[in-house]
């Protein structure tokens, strides 16, 4: 019902006209197919025209948050730390599908709380007064504890035999002792790095090993965070986490097949894994001051900070965390609050601290920069989002700066460099995830009437989640 023969003025003020024509005429369903073809260049210039009209009158752009995900990124990115915050800050609630959605971002009373305990927990780790003491543990059969559901241990090994449905596991007790007590946790947020002597048994192939965080002694609560691959003649894993305070730390057996053959654990001669020894040692601060330190006090000036230049610092501080100006009012409120932060303590990091705290919970940091008209610095800042999940680099933003990223051979240059970089693979994880909900695949158990149970491991069905994303990422 849509005469194209007589249009009016009012009819490239449809928006939806407009996108059903550009779609048809992309799609090559209009004129039909028997009817006189469009040269190829008429219809592209037919189509640049409806697409150059559309854009005038698009709707604004929403307020956008930073997702839980891109606010991890954006800390770590600036400061070269490793921070995870998936237990301080809530889920984003999707819409559409994905969390990026700006018409779901809405801010609760219980997020803008969670954002500031999330600025105060990085703040106050981004800013030591002083260096971590180093300690180590060392773990061996006599510390060694597992569920009993497909592991068990020899006079000097504890055994890991199966992975699903069962999970064997095995932590450790920081004394030999029963109980909550006994058990071994981190005593404070740091790097650690976690050695573990194993050796696989009844195998050829490398062998995969989980390390978890959460209470061990209920599997269903334990969370994956790094995993280690064991050769077949290998002897130790080594993994270099940062883990915050209180966590429970153990391993499990990956690549195990997923259902245990029903033999009694100690007459198992299928693929296990067995450890000997442990040790965890941390927090390891390799440089100091921090690589956060240096960023944030890195001029000569703020060596020393004093009320005569805390509003020198106070911008810079602005510059480090959002690259763009904030209005004055802003400035000199954090100004304040810094200088009556410094003269209350007398401490200068303490007066940062108070600083980091209040401008990584503002909505200039948590809201991302969309101006009306789109500039060279919201275009680096949209482009660095969506490709990194992050911050733009000093490279992308010197191009905005000089004014010239906007032009399409810049422009296809930055984004030819930005999918060349790891941290391209942040949102092909991120989008693949969301998309086609891969986070669910451990939800499934193998047919073992269809497949051998034997040679169904837990990795084997992983790998399923990740071809779509390897796909996805060979595509872009």
């Amino acid at each position: 019902d849509l005469r194209l023969d007589s249009l009016d003025g009012d009819f490239f003020q449809e928006s939806d006209s407009l996108e059903s024509i550009i779609k048809v005429l992309e799609d090559q369903q209009m004129p039909p197919k028997k009817s006189r073809q469009p040269t190829a260049k008429l219809r592209n210039a037919a189509v640049t025209f409806l697409k150059t009209t559309l854009s005038k009158h698009a709707t604004p752009a929403k307020l956008k948050r930073l997702t839980r995900d891109e606010y991890a990124n954006t800390i770590n990115d600036i400061f070269g730390t490793h921070f995870h915050l998936t237990e301080l800050l809530p889920p984003d609630p999707p819409g559409e599908g994905f969390s990026k959605w700006g018409e779901s971002q809405t801010m609760s009373p219980h997020q803008v709380q969670s954002y500031l305990s999330t600025a105060r927990f990085v703040a106050d780790r981004l800013l030591l007064d002083e260096r971590p003491r180093q300690r180590s543990w060392e773990f061996d059969i006599n510390n060694f504890r597992g569920t009993g559901r497909g592991d068990f241990q020899t006079e000097t090994e504890h055994v890991l035999t199966t992975h699903y449905p069962w999970r064997s596991i095995l932590y450790f007790a920081e004394r030999g002792g029963e109980g909550d007590e006994a058990i071994f946790r981190i005593p404070e947020f740091g790097r650690y790095w976690i050695q573990a002597d194993v050796k696989s048994w009844y195998s050829d192939d490398a062998e995969t090993v989980s390390l978890s965080v959460g209470d061990p002694r209920y599997s269903t609560n334990i969370q994956k965070i790094a995993r280690g691959v064991l050769p077949s003649d290998g002897t130790t894993l080594f993994w270099n986490e940062t883990l915050t305070a209180g966590t429970h730390v153990s391993f499990t057996y990956d690549s195990a097949a997923t259902w245990n053959t029903g033999k009694k654990a100690e007459t198992y001669d299928g693929r296990q894994v067995r450890f000997t020894k442990v040790r965890v040692t941390g927090p390891v601060t390799p440089q100091w001051p921090t690589v956060a330190e240096q960023r944030i006090f890195d001029d000569d000036r703020f060596l020393t900070l004093t009320t005569e230049n805390s509003r020198a610092f106070v911008e810079h501080v602005i510059g480090l965390l959002l690259h763009r100006s904030v209005p004055e009012q802003d400035v000199l409120e954090l100004s304040r609050l810094t200088q009556q932060r410094l003269l209350e303590t007398g401490n200068a990091k303490a007066a940062a601290r108070t600083l980091l705290t209040a401008l990584l919970c503002s909505p200039q940091f948590i809201y991302k920069h969309e101006p009306e008209t789109l500039d060279d610095l919201a275009l680096a800042h949209r482009l660095s989002y969506f490709l990194w999940n992050s911050v733009p680099d000093r490279e992308l933003l010197l191009a905005a700066e000089e004014g010239g990223l906007r032009d399409d051979d810049s422009l296809a240059e930055h984004v030819e460099r930005m999918l060349l970089d790891p941290r391209c693979d942040r949102f092909c994880d991120d989008f693949t995830r969301q998309w086609l909900l891969t986070e669910r695949i451990d939800d499934i158990g193998p047919d073992d009437r269809v497949h051998d149970k034997r040679k169904v491991t837990f990795m084997k069905i992983r790998e399923l989640a990740r071809e779509p994303k390897a796909f996805f990422r060979e595509l872009l």
